[in-house]
């Protein structure tokens, strides 16, 4: 099942204005079907309706490399991927009554996937995070998520002050019974929890939510009313995914708390845990301290001795630049670990090639640099960021 809503957004910020579309089919496969749902859907709105941006949810690398390969080959690589971690990151700040807690414990749970994400008490990091299937679907399901979960938030800095159900698992009575048992924390249901993460990518498209997009900074500079469409997608292993997102207002209810707890935490074993979490790799570098996709960047340019690559807009289809994945907000580093260096020197641009060849699987062209570590200069992450979107624009041209 593929489930979708286009919304506008007010020329002056970017805020989330109303809903002005909601679009579900049913498909055999998710990942293969978002390009034709998203042509469907330009195709039912125009000419009235300029789509200008498109956020697709992922929550493992594999779901995102499908991805790219298919928005790309299906003419949809203007769309930018958004990190199930950084959209619950972006979507919790909205959420109403959060802010009196320290870290919070998301926890989302759709079809037979779950995710969760630790965030720090600033709403500015995620500390830990984790994606697994089957996920939460009952009961029992639920204690064996607990000890998994609390097997990745067992020191001082990591445990929850509160626990925020979203998706499925919003709904389920035992399940919050589970966490309130396992973590002795009150636990709390977001409203419109089943399309939670969709809001954060809305949040993140709609440019509430600062980033690093030079897609993003490229598009037109005609701003009237520009509709987003949101899509949150979700891969299980029968393939069903789903687009999701609903209106953000100040009028939304506060989250309802479903278990308040007053009993300490019962003490759980980590050895427990069944399997070993699989934490998603990511592709680009986190920039700083501060969650990568809250950061702005101006519009790049290229790098000296790369000159500029003219692109010509199609007029009836959305600017198609590459495909961006959105930078994840880092994970927090314990005391322990060496402080990075004061001062980090911009990693040389590699010589331009007569021709730029395909990406690996990691992203990076032949010959280019690894991305800068964790909390290096802006400069230098500015730098290399310039020359990686050159590169592909170069590549993107045939040149």
């Amino acid at each position: 099942m593929v489930r979708g809503v286009l919304v506008s957004c007010t020329p002056e910020d970017g805020a989330l204005e109303k809903i002005l579309r909601t679009v579900e089919e049913q498909v055999a496969d998710g990942v293969d079907a978002v390009p034709g749902v998203l042509d469907r859907i330009v195709a039912a709105v125009a000419p009235d309706i300029r789509i200008e941006n498109v956020a697709v949810v992922y929550r493992t690398a594999e779901e995102r490399r499908a991805l790219v390969t298919n928005l790309s080959t299906g003419g949809w690589s203007s769309a930018s991927l958004v990190s199930v971690r950084s959209a619950l990151l972006a979507a919790v700040r909205e959420v109403p009554g959060q802010e009196k807690y320290g870290p919070v414990l998301i926890v989302e749970t759709v079809d037979r996937r779950t995710s969760f994400a630790l965030v720090d008490a600033a709403r500015a990091q995620v500390r830990a995070s984790d994606t697994w299937q089957p996920g939460i679907v009952g009961a029992e399901s639920a204690d064996a998520a607990v000890i998994r979960i609390r097997s990745q938030c067992d020191s001082p800095s990591t445990r929850p002050e509160a626990v925020l159900l979203c998706g499925a698992a919003a709904g389920i009575p035992a399940i919050a019974a589970a966490f309130d048992k396992g973590f002795g924390v009150p636990v709390l249901q977001a409203p419109g929890a089943a399309t939670m993460a969709a809001r954060g990518a809305a949040l993140v498209a709609s440019g509430q939510i600062e980033e690093s997009d030079p897609a993003a900074s490229a598009t037109s500079t005609a701003r009237l009313r520009r509709p987003v469409l949101i899509a949150a997608a979700i891969v299980a292993v029968l393939g069903a995914t789903g687009f999701a997102v609903a209106q953000i207002g100040d009028d939304h209810p506060a989250a309802k708390v479903v278990a308040e707890s007053s009993s300490p935490a019962t003490t759980v074993p980590s050895t427990s845990v069944s399997a070993a979490p699989t934490i998603e790799p990511v592709a680009p570098p986190p920039e700083s301290p501060v969650a990568a996709e809250m950061e702005r960047l101006p519009a790049p340019m290229p790098p000296p001795g790369v000159p500029p690559v003219p692109i010509n807009p199609r007029p009836t289809a959305p600017p198609r630049p590459t495909t961006t994945v959105k930078p994840e907000p880092s994970e927090s580093v314990p005391q322990q670990e060496a402080q990075a260096p004061a001062e980090e020197q911009a990693p040389e641009a590699p010589p331009a090639p007569s021709k730029v060849g395909e990406p690996d699987g990691n992203g990076l062209f032949p010959g280019e640099s690894p991305p800068p570590a964790a909390g290096a200069d802006p400069e230098v992450t500015r730098q290399w960021w310039d020359n990686h979107w050159a590169l592909k624009q170069r590549w993107l041209n045939g040149g």
